[in-house]
């Protein structure tokens, strides 16, 4: 079995080899980059929420209602608000044309700032990295690594 490949460049050129496209083609020129942005946020929000998800099951095996009430609506909103934060600008960027990618840009700038003012801000994150149930969750590092990444590559 081969080794996953996590460089995303090392992804790219093998999107575009086995599958005859190039991710990068819709992607901004302003950025100097020829390669999609989703990625980057797909990558740590997929890893973020795996945390919260395998936190969410603990407290949900604690089998009582406020653990039900916990788990479902309020680790489950955290997921639900990262998987929907900042990947829709993203992938309206990606496969903007080149005359709407002007726009795109600022509208994936705004949904970092704003998801970057959620990561910074909300009171649960800090508790929940320091949960009592042994779980690795480094929900903000993860997500903060990239906004910055996605800032760099949204920097005009």
């Amino acid at each position: 079995m081969a080794a996953a490949v996590t460089d995303l460049a090392e992804r790219t050129r093998w999107v575009s080899r086995v599958l005859g496209i190039v991710p990068g083609d819709a992607v901004s020129p302003s950025r100097g980059v020829e390669t999609p942005l989703l990625p980057i946020w797909a990558d740590a929000a997929d890893k973020a929420t795996g945390e919260l998800e395998q936190l969410q099951a603990a407290i949900r095996a604690m089998r009582t209602p406020t653990a039900a009430v916990v788990a479902r609506k309020g680790i489950g909103g955290l997921i639900r608000r990262i998987r929907d934060g900042v990947g829709p600008s993203l992938v309206a960027l990606d496969e903007a044309p080149v005359d709407k990618r002007a726009k795109m840009i600022e509208d994936a700038r705004r949904g970092v700032s704003e998801m970057r003012a959620f990561v910074g801000s909300h009171p649960a994150l800090p508790m929940l990295e320091r949960n009592s149930f042994g779980i690795a969750v480094g929900v903000r590092a993860t997500l903060s690594h990239a906004l910055d990444e996605l800032d760099k590559a949204l920097a005009t």
